[in-house]
C-alpha cells in the first residue's frame, strides 16, 4: 500500500522491519522485489543494482545458474539497466529472463509472456522494431491463451506493440484498429473514467 501510495519512506521502514523479522534475517525474493521496485520508484538506481546483483549471485550459487529463483530478480536488473539507458546490460539479463522462463515454464506460461514483454520494450528502445514486434506477438499468443482476448494484460501489450509498428512504418495498416481494439477492452474492463482509457485516447 506504501508503494502504490507513494509513502516511499513508509514503505522501506516496513519493508526493513518485516525482513528483520524473517528467518534468519534472510531477504525473501518477495522483499527484494520490493525494495527493488522502492528503490526504483525513488531513483536509488545504484542501491538496486547493489541488491539484485548480489542477489543473483547468491542465488546462482545455491540453485545454479539456470534456476528459476533467478527469473525475477534478471527481469528486474533488465529493467533497471533499460530505465538507466545501459542496453547492452539491459538486453543480456533480459535475453537470460527469457531463455529461463522459457525452459522451465514453458511457452504457456505468464511468466513467460512477461519477460518477453520486457525484452520487446529493449528492443524497441534501440529501435530493432522486427526483434520487438515479434516479441510483442509471442507474448500475445501466451496472454490471449491464458488470459482471453479481452483482458486488460492484452490490451496492454496490444497498445505496445502498436505503437512500435508505428515507429517501424508510420503508413503501416492496422495500428488504428489495433489502438482501437485495446481502447475498447480497457472501456469494458474498466470504463471511460478510468485513467488508462483517457491516457489510451491520446494515441
Amino acid at each position: 500500500l506504501y508503494l502504490l501510495t507513494g509513502q516511499y519512506a513508509q514503505a522501506e521502514e516496513m519493508l526493513t522491519k518485516a525482513q528483520k523479522e524473517s528467518n534468519n534475517n534472510q531477504f525473501s525474493q518477495k522483499d527484494i522485489a520490493e525494495f527493488a521496485t522502492l528503490y526504483i520508484k525513488q531513483g536509488n538506481y545504484s542501491k538496486v543494482e547493489e541488491i539484485l546483483l548480489e542477489t543473483i549471485e547468491v542465488k546462482e550459487e545455491l540453485y545454479g545458474v539456470d534456476s528459476r529463483h533467478l527469473l525475477t530478480s534478471l527481469n528486474q536488473l533488465a529493467e533497471l539497466y533499460w530505465i538507466k539507458g545501459e542496453y547492452i546490460e539491459a538486453d543480456q539479463y533480459s535475453d537470460r529472463a527469457v531463455k529461463i522462463a522459457f525452459d522451465i515454464y514453458g511457452i504457456e506460461s505468464l511468466k513467460y509472456a512477461s519477460s518477453l514483454k520486457l525484452q520487446a520494450r529493449i528492443a524497441k528502445t534501440i529501435g530493432d522494431f522486427d526483434h520487438a514486434i515479434n516479441d510483442y506477438n509471442r507474448a500475445l499468443t501466451t496472454q490471449k491463451k491464458l488470459l482471453g482476448e479481452e483482458h486488460i494484460a492484452v490490451a496492454s501489450t496490444l497498445i505496445e506493440k502498436a505503437i512500435t509498428e508505428f515507429l517501424k512504418n508510420k503508413e503501416a495498416e492496422g495500428i488504428l484498429e489495433t489502438l482501437t481494439k485495446s481502447a475498447t477492452i480497457v472501456e469494458k474492463q474498466l470504463g471511460k473514467e478510468n485513467p488508462l482509457y483517457a491516457e489510451m485516447l491520446q494515441y
